[in-house]
């Protein structure tokens, strides 16, 4: 997934050139959700491109989407794929073809493929399938159920597949390092590995989540502070539309537009659904949960349409993107660490010695610095010892990493020291470093 933009770096693109690049292909994600938002809302509604201009911004003002759009993160590529397979999968309800059901698979199989962390909505659009259906016969279900399996296995293949192969041969995990308890990759603690650092609320926090999430400080579901208003909005607009609809008769006989429109309604409900229950359970790390963020636009007005008060819908939707934007205003810059643009989009600059002879490199931190590996000799070897995960000493010691600590070639360590007083800091850097090393 980061090929493309390595490739652009590595040709000395100008930054301009790259982020521009890169809003382009994330912009893919609006016209999908345009496309979703037009599916969704009744055929015959007043001002439906006025509508679906408004689901759409809803989206544009996810503070996660805008934080990394034109970006080097990967999740706002492979939510193209997801939202491609939700959009044809509204588009056909109640079309049972296995072929549809393939490529729905396929899509999110791309996905997944491309970032492991997609894995997790395989089982949500699973069920979203079956919401977008009103014949549940178990030959049918059977059906849909293989066709989708297989579309995943040959779109995860295509996008994962040689990595797949690569990881088997080099760890004999292809998943290296996630599900390792399965696997029992040697150079890997044999657990399953989880990112837990967003979770502290318990299951309590599921129902409370959207309240959380108005929270103006950083660490409650992403690193910097992204409060979103959006989730409890929506939320809110399915509270009022269940109201408004138990007065309501329902409307009996064949399969019409309406319908039609609800089953859409309802597949992207319970996608949404099953998903933020995984992720919950799993990470509650929100950029992995992108497509979520993007589609709550879409679904706080194809909700509030369904109420018939026009007013209502205007008022709940001016009202959630005037309180997201007074959000920015207090919160500044979204971004992780925002750079004044310079010639380059990543200024390295390597000595004449680190450039042509091959090296032996440590790293110590929660950074793996590979995005500089390119720029080094290429025959160095890289390692991280500490941080990203403690490599055992002694006895306990992976073999990968006896091999790497026996090389000829000569053994340097990379670490950061900014500022300043980024003198005093490298020595002080230096005797950490030394301390650290001196147990291998």
């Amino acid at each position: 997934g980061y090929v493309p933009l390595y490739a652009m770096i590595i040709a000395g693109w100008h930054p301009l050139l790259i982020g521009g690049m890169l809003v382009a292909v994330h912009s893919i994600n609006f016209a999908i959700l345009w496309a979703i938002t037009d599916r969704i809302l009744p055929s015959e509604i007043p001002g439906k491109a006025a509508l679906c201009f408004l689901g759409v911004g809803l989206s544009f003002v996810a503070p996660i989407q805008l934080t990394m759009l034109g970006g080097t993160f990967l999740d706002p590529i492979t939510s193209i794929f997801v939202l491609s397979g939700l959009w044809l999968l509204i588009s056909n309800t109640n079309n049972a073809a296995p072929r549809t059901a393939v490529l729905i698979g396929t899509a999110i199989g791309l996905a997944a493929g491309l970032k492991l962390t997609n894995l997790l909505m395989i089982p949500a659009l699973a069920f979203a399938i079956e919401a977008a259906h009103d014949r549940h016969s178990m030959r049918a279900i059977a059906s849909r159920f293989a066709a989708y399996g297989a579309g995943v296995l040959l779109g995860v293949t295509i996008t994962h597949g040689y990595w797949s192969h690569e990881l088997m041969r080099e760890t004999g995990n292809p998943l290296f390092p996630l599900l390792n308890n399965i696997f029992q990759s040697p150079d890997f603690p044999a657990i399953a590995f989880q990112d837990r650092r967003h979770f502290g609320d318990g299951w309590l926090g599921v129902l409370t989540f959207p309240l959380t999430m108005l929270a103006h400080r950083g660490w409650v579901y992403a690193e910097n502070i992204v409060a979103d208003v959006r989730p409890l909005a929506l939320c809110v607009s399915l509270v009022v539309a269940a109201i408004w609809t138990a007065t309501r008769k329902r409307e009996a006989g064949p399969t019409t537009p309406k319908q039609r429109e609800a089953l859409a309604i309802r597949a992207l409900l319970i996608f949404v659904g099953v998903f933020y229950l995984t992720w919950m359970a799993t990470s509650r790390i929100g950029r992995y949960a992108l497509v979520l963020w993007l589609l709550v636009g879409p679904l706080i007005i194809a909700v509030l349409v369904r109420i018939r008060w026009r007013i209502v819908t205007m008022s709940i939707a001016a009202l959630t993107i005037g309180i997201q934007l007074l959000f920015f205003f207090n919160t500044g810059n979204l971004r992780w660490t925002p750079a004044p643009w310079g010639d380059q989009w990543m200024d390295i600059r390597l000595s004449e010695e680190l450039r042509e002879k091959p090296s032996a490199y440590l790293t110590i931190g929660t950074l793996s610095f590979s995005a500089m590996i390119p720029y080094f000799n290429e025959k160095s070897r890289f390692a991280n010892i500490a941080g990203q995960y403690m490599q055992p000493v002694g006895t306990r010691m992976t073999l990968k990493m006896r091999e790497f600590l026996e090389t000829t070639l000569p053994l340097k360590a990379i670490f950061v020291a900014t500022g300043s007083d980024a003198e005093q800091i490298r020595e002080e850097l230096r005797a950490d470093v030394n301390a650290t090393l001196s147990l291998y």
